[in-house]
């Protein structure tokens, strides 16, 4: 491993800044997909608390 001194370090960081912003604005956008079935009990759950939610909404 190369040692470096702070300012090498700070400048390295400073120059991947802008990209690893871009990046993680990027990646928080995205929907995240579901890669199993819900079960009838976990949907049973959702279902409640979007009811209470719309009748909160109201």
């Amino acid at each position: 491993m190369r040692k470096m001194t702070m300012s090498e370090l700070n400048d390295w960081i400073f120059s991947r800044k802008g990209s690893v912003e871009r990046d993680i604005l990027k990646d928080g956008r995205e929907q995240h997909v579901r890669l199993r079935a819900r079960d009838k009990e976990e949907m049973h759950i959702l279902d409640e608390l979007c009811i209470k939610r719309w009748k909160k909404a109201e």
